[in-house]
């Protein structure tokens, strides 16, 4: 048999593999190789494994096209989402550095933060970035190849509250989409892999103050703007993390 006509045959099993229909690519290979077919379908799928794995591990996703390498974790309160976000980091990154835009101003506050620092291994760097993290995420990523980013509407709050017009909506989304963009440049830029950490806020009741109703739509808005750039977007329910960006649905 024609040489090229078995790489051809053996291209396609391959491609038919890495798309999860490997019936059909043994199928393609047993009617080539009656003998061998099924020893050359075992090592395919080794090397496909392996080859998913690393990417997985070095947080690179392959995808035809060039996605900035972002993981957007997202979740209610108490839904697991910062510890997933940290066991993650911790599998993944050889050098992890934790970017924290909390701002500490009252016991309550001080508690969590103390309760995720207790959590975090000692050998991560952290940096503090109440404020303009775009520039702190470009410092961090010079000596790590992950970072972790805990959290975005902590991030949005602090933005927030620092608006001088609350009740200019229209103003203030411009506002809080020009910084989001420069975070979601500032991670394009970064070689290594980037987790957001953020809250789903509008699954409730309708708040009663325009302020918390603001904060929830523009939380909302960031959330969307940030999971358009990621390549993997997790939903953390109860503990257990669901990848939803492979589960959406594509309109035409």
């Amino acid at each position: 048999m024609c040489w090229a006509l078995i790489c051809t045959c053996i291209l396609q099993a391959v491609k038919r593999l890495r798309n999860a229909s490997q019936r059909h690519a043994k199928n393609i290979l047993d009617r080539v190789f009656p003998i061998t077919g099924k020893r050359i379908a075992c090592c395919i799928r080794e090397r496909t494994s392996r080859t998913m794995n690393s990417n997985i591990t070095s947080g690179y996703l392959k995808r035809g096209f060039d996605l900035a390498r972002i993981i957007l974790v997202t979740g209610g309160a108490r839904s697991g989402k910062s510890r997933f976000a940290e066991q993650y980091a911790a599998k993944y990154g050889k050098k992890v550095a934790y970017i924290a835009t909390a701002q500490v101003y009252d016991e309550e506050m001080a508690h969590r933060v103390k309760l995720h620092q207790a959590r975090r291994p000692a050998e991560w760097e952290t940096f503090e970035a109440p404020f303009e993290a775009e520039r702190v995420l470009l410092e961090a990523g010079k000596n790590h190849d992950m970072i972790l980013f805990d959290c975005l509407t902590l991030y949005l709050s602090n933005l927030i509250c620092s608006l001088p017009h609350l009740e200019d909506f229209d103003r203030n989304y411009q506002l809080v989409r020009e910084n989001i963009d420069r975070l979601i440049e500032a991670a394009k830029e970064y070689d290594g892999t980037l987790i957001f950490v953020t809250n789903e806020v509008g699954a409730g009741i309708v708040p009663e103050n325009q302020l918390s109703r603001e904060y929830r739509d523009l939380a909302g808005i960031a959330n969307q703007l940030m999971a358009r750039a990621a390549a993997e977007v997790y939903l953390v329910v109860c503990g257990l993390p669901v990848n939803v960006k492979e589960l959406q649905t594509k309109l035409l």
